[in-house]
């Protein structure tokens, strides 16, 4: 009708218009409008509703916006409320923006106050607009004191609970997904509602916690600097304990919060408020092992005769803003009790505590791989509540555990939109006589990639000739993919929304549709492809001379891999050493390449680059049986080192040009120089084997890590590759920024000691590279900036939302190494040689390099523990040292309930003179 499409805004009228001639829910239609408690509380559930319409007020969109968890309102406004949404029964009513609709808020009126009464005054309206067509409104909350205000001032408009909703649905399984909670306006700090005077279910263990201060006490203890806010974090080795970093100016301060009544219903990645304890209540951080599968109730975090060096410690004293998401696990088998309709779930991730959920159908879920929910944690009770949101499938199938770990690390799965593949080109499209006449013409360059086997997303390939005696012509040329995808298009929103392609062992989920990346912007041999180039002239030093940019047109010459490629400059260098000269084009110029790469590799270790190390390996895979066959360290080439040069190279290149044109708003990459804490594992692991490193610098440091190879070559070959494993994992995180939004002297990239970093070389698979791509363009004339990418907050904005992608794509492949690790142990138990990267109270942590796998080993009842020498002298007189080889049995632990894992048996020192990798 026009008063609806007048009351939305232009986006939403469709979806508003298609709201208004739905169906109907009994004799006439309904419409739900739902309030904030609704929202986030039962989300889940609504969700599932599909029959139904919903409709979420402008002012209840902006409260779940305050008050619930970030992830629960972009999953409103992004997933469901779009008109591209595959959810069409959920719209949006722009009620602060109608006349007849809008309420101005009174002085003095509460903001809760405030948009009760607006809500109402939205009904009423609704109401009286809709009854001429006989369209019923109801008003659904999740709060029966809510239910109470709205039906004492609302006469015409019927007013109801969630779970009212959900019976009169009958859908199945719909009544599992409501999460049974205290009312929201009940006090949290109350007891809790639900369970009787000395029930004896574990599920319903007590825990002496702390009320949570109010808003108006944390407001002034943080004003007055009694109290003190952060993000808390869990021990990965130890559930009891967490920590929370403190900046103070240049330093950065952790503050131990030890013990579940100190953390006070708190999880991993919560934002907190905490009270620093009187230094006399100071401990000492845990030395032991203690998981979540294995709880004892009775455990404690502290050690008994730990006292000296006891570090600042707090207790959390209120939330402001969980991190509860959804999260995958498995019903804990111990926790089920007849005629109990709660048991345990048991998380994947193990910093996430066990969650108390209400089924009717415990005994058919368990086994299964679950996705469920917090829903709220009382005071007093050890686990948080929750609810099942999704029955995954077995625990075990690959294809399950594959689903889980892409649910548990947030990577998008969903189909593209129809929208986006609209805007793709026709499959039969091909470079054109403009192209070739509007770009550097680069068909006739020797041209090659070199990427891995069965490469198919070719983001970048290389060639090199000489000009004259000491002067070379090298071009790196990038997959143009700016070409096919216009700013702010439907395409452009879900590459930057996915942010990086994620490759897992037997699959990658892309970034970009398949006839993009695999097909018309990767640089196939023999094809005529479109690219970004730069063409840079190099004296045989690799200093370089001359450097230019442009988009260009080129035909790769042959797709190599790493070993091809070796082999072909292995022999030419057999030929140049025998007197004859090097007859093939391409083995000439990958023989350039080399000798460059070598001299651009010594010039950075010079300046101070890094040259770290970490477990990588390959699995092969069985097509017909799809079950992994085997597993080996992957081996890194002369190759693989080459190709890595000229990416950094033009890397750098392309940051010091955005830099020059746009000095507040260039996408950069900078690595946090590490704070001298985040050292300490690397100092104490090195002198407990009699040496020293020096990470004042990072030159000092690499340094270090150069003559503990080296002493160590004849020895132990693998010990210097262990340092350097264990310096990566001191490392903090590189990220992407705007430049504007950072000084200049924080641009660094300490890893390669770079004064300036950015992304430009992989445009196919980070979408980091595509903004790159377009404020180079830019500087170059090609096409004018878009004006949103000319705001330095909007780049951080999408900076910040790339890092958070980036580090989802590596724990997801990560993951899925660890999932094909233990399929491969499943039924085949191995023993092989580790070697010990911490020493802890109760037991080793180990890494076995040729699996490129860690795991705990425990270690047996009565060792004695010497924390300064990091050694483990157990009663049968062994002694286990920090980086000491041992021998370990490699095995998976399927109990029902305990999630997959593999899990270690210590059998014994291993055998130094084994060469491990």
């Amino acid at each position: 009708c026009e008063l609806c499409v007048s009351a939305a805004t232009p986006e939403r009228r469709a979806n508003l218009l298609r709201l208004c001639s739905f169906p109907g829910w009994g004799s006439s239609p309904v419409v739900f409008v739902l309030d904030e408690f609704a929202v986030i509380r039962q989300l889940d559930a609504l969700e599932r509703c599909t029959s139904a319409q919903f409709l979420v007020l402008e002012t209840v969109l902006a409260a779940v916006k305050s008050r619930a968890p970030r992830k629960t309102h972009l999953r409103l406004r992004d997933n469901l409320l779009p008109i591209s949404s595959a959810s069409a029964n959920f719209a949006l009513f722009s009620n602060e923006h109608r006349s007849g609709v809008y309420v101005e808020r009174s002085d003095g009126e509460s903001l809760r106050d405030y948009e009760t009464r607006t809500i109402v005054q939205a009904c009423r309206w609704l109401q009286e607009h809709w009854s001429a067509a006989g369209i019923q409104l109801v008003l659904a909350s999740d709060s029966a004191i809510m239910r109470a205000v709205y039906a004492d001032v609302l006469d015409k408009v019927q007013v109801r609970i969630v779970p009212e909703l959900l019976e009169a649905f009958q859908i199945e399984g719909l009544v599992d997904l409501y999460a049974e909670l205290p009312d929201p306006l009940h006090d949290v700090n109350q007891e809790p509602m639900g369970v009787l005077e000395g029930e004896r279910s574990r599920t319903h263990s007590r825990i002496s916690h702390s009320p949570y201060l109010s808003l108006s006490q944390i407001n002034l203890g943080l004003t007055d600097g009694s109290l003190r806010k952060g993000k808390f974090r869990v021990n990965p080795f130890n559930y009891l304990e967490g920590y929370i970093l403190v900046t103070d100016g240049d330093e950065v301060q952790r503050v131990l919060i030890q013990g579940l009544e100190c953390q006070n219903r708190v999880i991993d990645g919560d934002s907190v408020v905490f009270r620093i304890l009187p230094p006399e209540q100071w401990k000492l951080p845990s030395s032991c092992i203690l998981e979540l599968e294995n709880e004892d109730e009775n455990s404690t975090a502290m050690d008994e005769d730990a006292r000296e060096g006891a570090i600042p410690t707090g207790v959390v004293v209120g939330v402001l803003r969980r991190n509860w998401r959804p999260c995958c696990g498995a019903v804990e088998t111990t926790s089920l009790q007849e005629g109990d309709a709660t048991a345990l779930v048991l998380p994947v991730d193990k910093r996430i505590p066990k969650i108390r959920v209400r089924s009717r159908r415990l005994a058919a879920l368990v086994g299964k791989k679950l996705v469920v929910t917090i829903d709220g944690w009382e005071i007093g009770s050890r686990y948080p509540n929750g609810h099942v949101v999704k029955e995954i499938g077995d625990g075990g199938d690959k294809g399950v555990e594959t689903e889980v770990l892409l649910i548990e690390n947030e990577i998008p799965n969903r189909k593209f939109s129809e929208a986006a593949l609209a805007s793709l080109p026709s499959a039969d499209w091909s470079v054109t006589d403009h192209h070739r006449q509007s770009r550097w013409d680069l068909r006739t360059r020797c041209i090659v990639s070199v990427d891995p086997p069965n490469c198919t997303d070719i983001d970048d390939a290389l060639h090199c000739r000489k000009l004259e005696e000491d002067l070379f012509e090298v071009g790196i040329h990038i997959a143009d993919v700016t070409a096919f995808i216009a700013h702010d298009s439907p395409l452009d929103r879900e590459a930057v929304e996915r942010g990086s392609t994620v490759y897992l062992v037997d699959r990658r989920i892309e970034m970009l549709p398949s006839l993009l990346s695999s097909c018309l912007c990767s640089l196939q041999e023999r094809k005529e492809r479109l690219a970004f180039s730069v063409i840079l002239t190099l004296r045989s030093d690799a200093t370089i001379v001359h450097s230019e940019f442009g988009r260009s047109v080129i035909c790769s010459k042959e797709a190599m891999t790493y070993e091809a490629a070796q082999v072909r400059i292995d022999k030419a260098r057999k030929s140049l050493a025998s007197g004859r000269p090097v007859q093939d084009d391409i083995s000439d110029s990958l023989l350039m390449l080399a000798n460059l790469a070598k001299r651009l590799r010594e010039r950075r270790i010079q300046k101070g680059a890094l040259s770290l190390a970490s477990p990588e390996v390959k699995f092969k895979i069985e097509e017909e049986t799809d079950s992994v066959a085997e597993v080996a360290l992957y081996q890194v080439r002369e190759t693989n080192k080459m190709v890595e040069e000229f990416m950094l190279l033009a890397n750098v290149a392309v940051a010091e040009k955005l830099l020059v044109h746009f000095p507040n708003c260039a996408m950069l990459r900078r690595h946090p120089r590490p704070s001298p804490e985040m050292f300490e594992p690397l100092l104490k692991a090195a002198a407990a084997v009699g040496f020293e490193v020096d990470p004042s610098t990072s030159k000092t440091l690499n340094d270090s890590l150069d003559r503990i190879e080296q002493a160590s070559q004849d020895k132990d070959p693998y010990l210097g590759t262990l340092i350097r494993i264990i310096a990566t994992r001191c490392m903090s995180q590189a990220i992407c920024f705007s430049s504007g939004e950072v000084s200049a002297s924080e641009y660094l990239h300490y890893g390669l000691a770079a004064p300036v970093y950015t992304h430009f070389t992989s445009p196919i698979r980070r979408y980091t590279d595509v903004v790159v791509h377009r404020l180079l363009a830019s500087t170059l004339g090609y096409s004018a900036l878009p004006q949103e990418l000319q705001d330095s907050r909007r780049i951080q904005s999408i900076a910040e939302v790339i890092n958070e992608r980036h580090r989802s794509a590596q724990f997801a492949s990560r993951a899925s190494i660890a999932l094909h690790t233990v399929l491969l142990f499943k039924n085949q138990p191995q023993e092989d040689d580790g070697r010990i990267i911490r020493v802890l109270r109760n037991g080793l942590v180990i890494l076995v390099p040729k699996f490129g796998i860690e795991g705990v080993a425990y270690v047996e009842e009565g060792a004695r523990f010497d924390a300064a020498a990091m050694q483990l002298h157990t009663p049968a007189g062994a002694i286990y040292r920090i980086l000491d080889p041992v021998c370990v049995r490699i095995q998976v632990d399927g109990s029902p309930g305990r999630n997959d894992r593999v899990t270690f048996e210590l059998l014994g020192p291993g055998k130094v003179a084994r060469k491990l990798a």
